[in-house]
């Protein structure tokens, strides 16, 4: 099935069709975008503003329109984790209070699951740390400083804008699912790999790597 005949869907799946797309492509090795790239994203923002009850409420009409025309323009240049990336902060334009309109890494739609880091993440007034863990790894309780040699403050600052929110408590809680997709955290600052480093305890300096 191919957005063009998607006209009359409800946009949640309008956006999941078109996510779905591009994560299937950006789940393996960064390749070029899928074909059709420029037409779809045109598309999904036709969509976008056809179908959202309150599209501008926090983004201006022209905002909106200079940003679908910029990605249209960029996407047949974009590798797939690139246009994913892209994808994410387009739909995350909206904008505080639709937390509902976005890509979201975990999503079922996607055509082929993202790699996640096997950990999981709370984010403290002292920092990143681990709270949960697939296996026996000891990262339990240890502070994430980086992903692949890039500070884990400079990630947070670039995965911030892909993703949808209600407030700023909504956009704290979903951070840590885009900062542990590597397609999604290392791509959003122009870096590619999957190389973890974790401290075992705050201020300490032992480091492990997975």
């Amino acid at each position: 099935m191919t957005l063009q005949r998607a006209l009359s869907l409800p946009l949640a799946l309008v956006v999941a069709l078109l996510a779905a797309a591009a994560a299937a492509c950006a789940s393996e090795p960064a390749a070029p975008a899928m074909p059709g790239a420029e037409r779809d994203v045109r598309f999904l923002a036709e969509r976008m503003e056809a179908l959202h009850p309150n599209l501008f409420h926090a983004v201006s009409r022209e905002e909106f329109h200079a940003a679908a025309a910029d990605l249209a323009q960029r996407a047949p240049t974009l590798d797939a984790n690139e246009l994913l990336v892209a994808l994410m902060r387009f739909t995350a334009l909206p904008g505080e209070r639709d937390g509902h309109t976005g890509i979201f890494p975990l999503d079922a739609e996607h055509g082929r699951p993202l790699h996640v880091f096997p950990i999981w993440i709370y984010d403290f007034p002292e920092g990143l740390f681990v709270v949960a863990e697939t296996g026996r790894g000891g990262l339990v309780g240890s502070r994430l400083l980086e992903i692949e040699g890039i500070p884990v403050e400079r990630l947070v600052a670039g995965v911030r804008p892909l993703v949808p929110r209600d407030n700023e408590w909504s956009l704290r809680a979903r951070v840590p699912t885009y900062l542990l997709t590597p397609r999604c955290s290392t791509a959003s600052v122009l870096s590619k790999g999957s190389g973890l480093s974790a401290s075992h305890s705050l201020g300490g300096t032992g480091r492990c790597a997975r």
